[in-house]
């Protein structure tokens, strides 16, 4: 992380939650997300800080900066493009950002989406891509869903370890 570099942070806490970075001072409530710019020597503060229970690590945003993510944001625009013309399976997770099991599972997906050049892994925000959600019957978030070919192969309804998502693959 550059020095003086502004990045932003950006994530939904917990209920009533207060935390403070160098001189900033945040308060945030449930269902509330906030994306504010801080220096990298107050992103360290906050990543560290066992206060805040973002799921995220040092190596989160770092992988952030160097822009070595490869999740996609699906939509109903770019759906064929990216999911069923892929010649790699692709891991979908339906989200929404007022939902606590979809955060914890978010840091999972994007471990898995660095790791595994194999597949593709894509993000569908439920709220955003209503279409996209009732085409696959969405009900209840997150789901997740692995299509290959065209074809859904696996689906799953909640959070789950790490190791399951990858046994769905």
């Amino acid at each position: 992380m550059a020095p003086g570099t502004q990045y932003v942070f950006a994530e939904t806490l917990g209920i009533s939650e207060h935390f403070t970075a160098g001189s900033h001072e945040w308060h945030t409530n449930l269902s509330l997300c906030r994306a504010f710019p801080i220096a990298a020597a107050d992103l360290c503060n906050i990543v560290t800080d066992p206060m805040i229970k973002t799921g995220y690590t040092k190596d989160t945003f770092q992988a952030k900066e160097d822009n070595t993510m490869s999740v996609i944001t699906i939509t109903k625009d770019n759906f064929e493009q990216e999911v069923l013309s892929s010649d790699k399976p692709v891991l979908l997770d339906f989200w929404a950002s007022w939902c606590g099991p979809c955060r914890m599972v978010s840091p999972i997906v994007d471990e898995i989406a660095e790791e595994r050049s194999d597949i593709k892994v894509g993000k569908i925000n439920v709220d955003e891509q209503s279409e996209l959600a009732a085409r696959f019957r969405v009900m209840s978030i997150p789901t997740l869903v692995v299509m290959n070919r065209g074809e859904i192969v696996n689906q799953s309804i909640g959070a789950r370890p790490k190791a399951q998502i990858l046994a769905m693959l």
